[in-house]
């Protein structure tokens, strides 16, 4: 199957950013000061541009912001760039895409790849990040129609981007099984802090996870999903990776060219293209066939994590990888179906007993497989949601407990909004 997050060894990508400008308002959103300041370009510029890059050659184009795709001139730009490159990207929170007609508009102009940012697995986490209620439920609706498009048409590649946060840190496994369940097949893990410069005052850093932390929930996410999707982990250095390796994106090798208003900035390879980040890397052996730590990362958390590998150890590092990912997919057969039709009683037989130990993450997974089965089966449906509510609530109370009451309280406010009939059913 297409996987828009893979390209050639040698291809380049023209990437155009028309504006800053988006319908979220993302907590982790580095953007956040240059949105309120940066220029957007005008539709004749952008267009120009789009000339730019076809006759330079590239391989392919992506449209990056902000939100590109609530540009009153988006679909004009997608019939500029229509035949003229390999692929025609964007990258989207999707919730444009909610609308059918539009989506399937997009398609037919020419629009080869979508890669939506999806942060939790239920709304109130991802309204929870994103600062925009209602954004889930947009965001899903859009996947849905696109995954249905994709389905019908082989042109059209779907991924889904989740940010690794400290806000949705225990959610990546359930996001992994909602990704599936929307009928989606390539997903990447994003460690978060993409930024150059990470002393600016304005740029948050509340959300870094240290990846001692975030490593047991990432393995967990990976190992969980393989079998559905196409798994990518990206921003995460290749000692910390271990055997999860197979699963990095330095098997990507494509270079970008940045566009702005003044014609091409750049071209860079998309790999070590925040440069030497730490001084512990230079002797490593892996330091060109690694995703590196994000500056911003290095600058807030440090580099303790990062231990150097001489050859043999990164030759022993790869021989482990490879033979953990034909393991992981020889176990569960490799993005194979979760779950085939007749085994459905056996899922509810697991949901009860996961209910029963308190088990809420496995019943969520679980549950969210059974409606991949079975779209709007009520058992399922209450299942998920119950669980849903239980997960949020332990997350609350964590943040109760480790004296954050004010994110206790928002997270609280969000199971009200969007559970609240299991909410008083409870007693909660």
């Amino acid at each position: 199957m297409p996987d828009p997050l893979r390209r050639g060894p040698d291809g380049v990508q023209a990437k155009i950013t028309p504006s800053l400008a988006c319908n979220n308002d993302c907590r982790f959103c580095y953007n956040r000061l240059d949105k309120r300041e940066a220029r957007a370009l005008s539709e004749a510029r952008v267009l120009e541009l789009v000339d730019e890059a076809a006759a330079s050659g590239a391989e392919a184009l992506n449209f990056i912001g902000g939100e590109v795709t609530i540009l009153p001139y988006f679909e004009r730009a997608l019939a500029r760039a229509s035949g003229r490159f390999q692929a025609v990207s964007i990258n989207t929170n999707g919730r444009r895409f909610a609308d059918e007609h539009f989506a399937r508009r997009c398609a037919a102009l020419g629009l080869t790849a979508v890669d939506v940012s999806l942060h939790g697995s239920t709304g109130a986490v991802h309204d929870l990040v994103s600062r925009t209620p209602g954004a889930w439920a947009e965001t899903t609706a859009g996947l849905r129609n696109l995954a249905a498009i994709a389905s019908e048409d082989p042109r059209l590649a779907v991924s889904v981007t989740t940010l690794v946060l400290d806000w949705n840190l225990g959610d990546l496994a359930a996001t992994g099984a909602l990704v599936a369940s929307l009928g989606v097949r390539a997903w990447r893990l994003k460690y978060a802090f993409g930024v150059a410069d990470p002393t600016r005052p304005e740029v948050p850093a509340e959300y870094l996870v240290p990846f001692e932390r975030a490593l047991p929930a990432l393995r967990r996410a990976v190992e969980a999903n393989a079998r559905a999707l196409n798994i990518q982990v990206h921003d995460v250095p290749t000692c910390v990776l271990g055997d999860l390796y197979e699963f990095s994106t330095v098997h990507e090798r494509h270079r970008v060219a940045r566009y702005d208003e003044g014609g091409l900035d750049a071209v860079a390879p998309v790999l070590g293209r925040w440069g030497e980040t730490s001084a512990r890397c230079a002797p490593c052996a892996a330091r060109d066939r690694c995703g590196r730590a994000l500056p911003g990362y290095v600058y807030h958390l440090g580099d303790g994590a990062l231990l150097p590998l001489d050859e043999a150890a990164f030759d022993a590092l790869r021989v482990r990888a490879r033979e953990a990912r034909g393991a992981l997919e020889s176990r569960c057969g490799a993005h194979a179906a979760p779950h085939e039709p007749h085994a459905l009683q056996t899922l509810f037989d697991a949901l009860d007993a996961h209910a029963r130990a308190g088990d809420w993450t496995a019943v969520r997974e679980e549950a969210l497989r059974a409606e991949a089965l079975c779209p709007g089966h009520p058992e399922a449906v209450r299942m998920r949601r119950r669980a849903e509510v239980k997960l949020l609530e332990a997350i609350a109370e964590r943040l109760e407990r480790h004296g954050d009451r004010a994110r206790a309280r928002r997270t609280l406010a969000l199971v009200r909004l969007h559970y609240g009939d299991l909410v008083r059913g409870s007693g909660s």
